[in-house]
């Protein structure tokens, strides 16, 4: 039997819609996967949402798929208007271990679908509010607050030195053993009022 992932996408230039596919493990990872799909017919990069590795992924891409084809947009493509927090339950139904980002380093970190290493204080200004949600579920959401002479992300008393600092921290609340988080990618920022995801600012 195959092993491979399942994984939820999303695009800020596809607002309400989610990517929901599959792919075999052969050495690449959901990170792998969104650089594929960036390419010039796309105008934003994608962002994994979550992804879980599992037995046999091409079933398990089948059977959300059939569970949502009422909110297929094109049988031929991937895409489903629905949210990514109804996803996580149909996740959570499948056997399988929840992927985790590569990212080790919190303090430098690197933009997704980028090799250069950003720092916060290239993109964050003064009291930039800062969210997390742990799997989707809004009740396990943490909102930090950018200090930018300390160049740290504050919440509830506690300083964070990174996107991926202040999301692992979150993260071992519910899982202790967590070892690593994505965090531009699984943070956002309120930009006008409205909450972006943080790997889409630019220096």
């Amino acid at each position: 039997m195959s092993e491979g992932y399942i994984y939820c996408l999303t695009n800020e230039a596809m607002p309400g819609l989610v990517k929901i596919g599959e792919m075999h493990t052969e050495g690449r990872t959901p990170e792998d996967r969104i650089r594929e799909l960036y390419t010039t017919g796309v105008p934003l990069p994608f962002f994994v949402k979550f992804a879980k590795k599992v037995q046999n992924p091409a079933e398990a891409e089948g059977r959300i798929h059939a569970f949502l084809s009422d909110k297929r947009l094109n049988p031929r493509r991937e895409f489903f208007k629905t949210s990514p927090e109804v996803v996580s339950k149909l996740f959570d139904l499948i056997d399988g271990e929840m992927w985790v980002p590569t990212d080790d380093d919190e303090t430098n970190e690197t933009m997704p679908n980028t090799t250069a290493i950003i720092k916060m204080n290239q993109v964050f200004t003064e009291g930039l509010l800062i969210r997390h949600i742990v799997a989707s579920d809004l009740n396990k959401t943490w909102i930090g607050k950018y200090n930018a002479t300390t160049d740290r992300i504050v919440y509830d008393g506690v300083s964070y030195a990174s996107t991926s600092d202040f999301a692992v921290k979150h993260h071992r609340v519910y899982n202790p053993d967590r070892k690593s988080a994505g965090g531009w990618a699984e943070c956002d920022c309120q930009i006008n009022g409205e909450w972006v995801n943080a790997g889409s600012l630019r220096v």
